[in-house]
Parts: structure tokens; C-alpha cells; sequence
């Protein structure tokens, strides 16, 4: 597979754009609307490349990007887009079974899914919870990942609470697959980008996927999750 990528991208016609971002990205905000992604970029070859944690696949071949936080990699230009809004999501049979969830105190006595820090950006349970003034405990294992995308897969199977980024699960909210049982919830800091090559400026216009991507997913709090297409 990795040969046949590295044969794809080298191979890569002058009218094919390469564009990388995240596995959680890529399959809950722009698989889902694929249709609406090609249509950003009319007469272009759309090669969707996915890479973990940050969402640059590091080939050098990449001509637009999209990643949440400022890029760390050397050699990318960046345009903040919108920030996340953080709440906690479950599934409606899990909150029947567990629940009620009604305060933050609650998910102490909850099973969290929880997602391993692999940049700087991410927010996870413990600084979720501290910013309503609750600790998770020391010898507390949540049942951990190293991937966004099998966390919300697990919570899907019923599996325990996960902390919602709710620009990307407005789908899964709005079909009612996910609930949000708490008002509590946290705007990040840091915002998705669009991210492109310093020194190889994109041959197609980006505004059209740019401005989509904010008509899209930007002003969308929890309660009116993005809306399906």
C-alpha cells in the first residue's frame, strides 16, 4: 500500500490535487460530502490522502491541507478557518442504560473514551473536565486510542461517553446516532486551518473550498449541529 501511494503521488497528473488531512477529518467532514468537496475544485483530480495526528501526510507531494492547530510542519503557509466546541457524546441506548447524565459530576461514574495527545492542539478528558472544576481521578484508566476516528467508533458501538468535537459529529448528532446530554461545553483555542506548501503556492483557486468549509461547519454550536446535505 505504501508503494502504491508513493507511486500514485509521484505519478500525480498537473491536474490531480493532493489533499491531506486527518482520518477525522476526512471521514466525518468531507466524506460525507464528497460531492460538495469536488465541486470546490472543478476540472481537478481530487486525491484524498489521510495522515495521523496532525493531518500533513509528509510525502512533499501534498497541495492543500486541512488540519486543526497552527501547522508544525517546516515549509507550510497556514489560514486560520473556525474553532471546536468540546461536550461530551454517547450514544441514545448507552445514556438509557448509564445514564442520567446531568452534571459534569456525572461523568466521573462513566466510562470515557479517551483519545491519546498526539499534538499540542488536542484537548482531551482531563483538561475538558478541569475547566469545570472536576479532576479526573489518578488510578482512573479511561479505555483509551491513539485515534480520534475509533474513539468515536466505539462510542458509536455503545461503548462509553467521548468528548464531541461537534463540527465534525454535527451528522451523527443531527440523525440522533449521538446526543449531547450536557449545556456544559469548551470553544478551543485553536482553530482548523488550511494549510499549503511555501514554496509551491496551489495551481487551482482554494477560496471556493475555503469559503465552504466556513459556510459549512462555521456558527454551528452543539444544539444546531452542521446541518446534513
Amino acid at each position: 500500500m505504501a508503494d502504491t501511494l508513493d507511486d500514485i503521488l509521484q505519478e500525480k497528473s498537473r491536474h490531480q490535487i493532493v489533499l491531506s488531512t486527518s482520518t477525522s477529518n476526512a471521514a466525518f467532514l468531507l466524506l460525507p460530502r464528497v460531492a460538495e468537496v469536488r465541486a470546490c475544485f472543478p476540472g481537478g483530480e481530487i486525491f484524498v490522502v489521510t495522515s495521523d495526528p496532525q493531518g500533513i501526510e509528509p510525502s512533499g507531494k501534498v497541495d492543500l491541507a486541512l488540519v486543526f492547530g497552527e501547522p508544525d510542519f517546516p515549509g507550510f503557509k497556514s489560514q486560520p478557518l473556525f474553532n471546536d466546541i468540546l461536550t461530551p457524546v454517547c450514544t441514545p441506548e448507552y445514556l438509557r442504560e448509564n445514564g442520567p447524565i446531568e452534571s459534569v459530576q456525572d461523568l466521573l461514574g462513566c466510562e470515557l473514551l479517551h483519545m491519546q495527545a498526539q499534538h499540542a492542539s488536542w484537548v482531551g478528558w482531563r483538561r475538558w473536565l478541569r475547566h469545570f472544576s472536576q479532576e479526573l481521578p489518578k488510578d482512573r484508566q479511561p479505555m483509551g486510542f491513539n485515534n480520534y476516528y475509533h474513539v468515536i467508533q466505539a462510542c458509536l458501538a455503545g461503548q462509553g461517553v467521548a468528548l464531541g468535537w461537534m463540527r465534525m459529529l454535527g451528522d451523527l448528532t443531527a440523525s440522533g446516532q449521538l446526543v449531547a446530554p450536557l449545556a456544559e461545553c469548551l470553544e478551543t483555542e485553536d482553530h482548523y486551518h488550511l494549510a499549503w506548501p511555501a514554496n509551491r503556492p496551489p495551481a487551482f483557486d482554494a477560496a471556493p473550498f475555503k469559503d465552504w468549509l466556513n459556510r459549512q461547519f462555521n456558527g454551528c454550536p452543539p444544539s444546531e449541529p452542521a446541518p446534513v446535505l
